[in-house]
């Protein structure tokens, strides 16, 4: 089965894990597109029968996305015909480890993200320390090779690097979720470098070698 761009029909994914994305200018007409791409001749079904490898359209999933619904709105559910159940629409959805919400909004995604190095640092902390622990070298390693890409895995997808314009003086970007994130980065400095809970982060940084945390997103991002 092959998607038509010029209907506004993306296919994207990886083996067993794909997506369909239609664009409209409302949900009847992205639904229209989905069950056209499923039941054509040459398409989604039609493949699943002549390559003996039947879908789980209970497992189906979907987001009806847009940032104009109302506050607990997800949207009609969708009727692929023929006797299939319906699919409902779900808040959001894992998609190749992101989690993608109806809104775009990308807040389950940082909190996953939170979760992640928050989890590492609680497994981190074990091992760091002063006396009987890891060498700073050694935890330096690991967290600029494990963590760093476990919890800003997709950063690309669900942050924007921060930056000044150069004629506003507040900052541009993820801005609050940047600093959020850079709690886990203060844990890992202060295991790192031993210090006091008072100590300046940058100072930390400077002793560490480790860029301050806005340009490790911003260098994450840049080789995605």
């Amino acid at each position: 089965a092959s998607a038509k761009p010029l209907y506004g029909e993306i296919i994207t994914g990886n083996i067993d894990d794909v997506a369909i994305m239609t664009v409209g200018k409302d949900f009847s007409e992205t639904h229209f597109q989905l069950r056209s791409f499923m039941n054509r001749p040459n398409g989604a079904f039609h493949w699943s029968c002549t390559h003996s490898s039947a879908f789980s359209v209970e497992e189906f999933g979907l987001l009806n996305c847009s940032r104009r619904m109302k506050h607990k709105g997800l949207g009609p559910a969708l009727l692929l015909g023929h006797g299939r159940a319906p699919i409902k629409p779900a808040k959001s959805h894992k998609f190749l480890g992101v989690q993608i919400d109806h809104k775009l909004r990308w807040k389950e995604q940082l909190e996953q993200a939170l979760k992640k190095g928050m989890t590492w640092a609680a497994l981190f902390k074990r091992m760091a320390g002063t006396r009987q622990g890891v060498s700073p070298q050694i935890s330096r390693r690991l967290y600029l090779s494990i963590a760093v890409p476990s919890f800003l895995y997709a950063a690309d997808v669900f942050l924007v690097p921060v930056w000044m314009h150069a004629e506003k003086k507040r900052k541009q970007g993820s801005v609050g979720a940047i600093r959020r994130l850079g709690q886990i980065h203060r844990q890992a400095l202060l295991m790192i470098t031993g210090g006091m809970k008072t100590t300046a982060t940058d100072v930390m940084e400077r002793h560490a070698n480790i860029l301050p945390f806005p340009l490790l997103v911003e260098k994450h991002c840049h080789r995605a």
